[in-house]
């Protein structure tokens, strides 16, 4: 596998909040918290930097960003306190560079000239966005069950009918589970003080491509001032 260095940036107006630890006040535990009918949003860059080896041993340098913003719905909650919403993504940002060739694409630009050449990619895009998925969240707000998957699969591979196996590899149950956490995986089990650090392991499958073992590393800054 290439060597990758993952950086993860998630932006919620509202939905996670601190709260004071009562067992230490220097402490702060994080949780998530949806209002019924009270909708939020997000943003999620991810950034991959790749050295890709190839046949003869020489190295291509592979940079890759893209941003989701997505809209959340919180919908209704049942008497054993399970919450129920909608994500829907509302636009995409994709940029990929490989050995200095650049491929842009912008969702709230109808004409992204970076994509041009490459119609396949801008469509499959174009049908991510305003796609929906219907969320139920368990225990600690984890993610529990995902409606939608299958029509996005299908709304994905009527771009190209050949990638249908190779999405349903990679659009797995646990992949679609940790796409649709409101928090990205960012809070801690445990409450943090400031400057505490917590880490978060995990495996993206990419079907036959192969999968990334990633670590995310967190960091409580303290409270924003306003």
């Amino acid at each position: 596998m290439p060597r990758v260095r993952l950086g993860m940036m998630a932006g919620l107006v509202v939905g996670i909040v601190s709260v004071a630890a009562a067992q230490d006040a220097t402490k702060q535990s994080f949780e998530t918290r949806f209002e019924k009918d009270k909708p939020f949003y997000q943003k999620l860059t991810t950034r991959v930097d790749q050295q890709l080896k190839v046949q003869g041993g020489s190295e291509v340098p592979l940079k890759h960003e893209q941003t989701f913003y997505f809209k959340w719905t919180p919908i209704s909650q049942d008497k054993d306190g399970k919450w129920t919403a909608k994500m829907g993504i509302e636009g995409v940002q994709f940029k990929m560079d490989i050995a200095g060739q650049t491929i842009d694409f912008d969702s709230t630009n109808p004409n992204p000239s970076g994509a041009t050449g490459n119609p396949g990619l801008t469509e499959f895009f174009k049908n991510l966005v305003g796609s929906e998925l219907t969320i139920t969240f368990g225990k600690g707000m984890a993610v529990e069950k995902v409606d939608g998957r299958d029509e996005l699969q299908k709304k994905l591979s009527a771009v190209n009918p050949q990638m249908e196996a190779v999405l349903k590899s990679v659009l797995t149950d646990e992949a679609i589970k940790e796409m649709t956490d409101p928090s990205a995986g960012v809070t801690p089990a445990a409450p943090q003080a400031v400057n505490g650090t917590w880490e978060k392991k995990s495996t993206l499958s990419l079907g036959p491509i192969g999968s990334y073992e990633r670590t995310f590393v967190y960091t409580y800054k303290g409270k924003d001032p306003e």
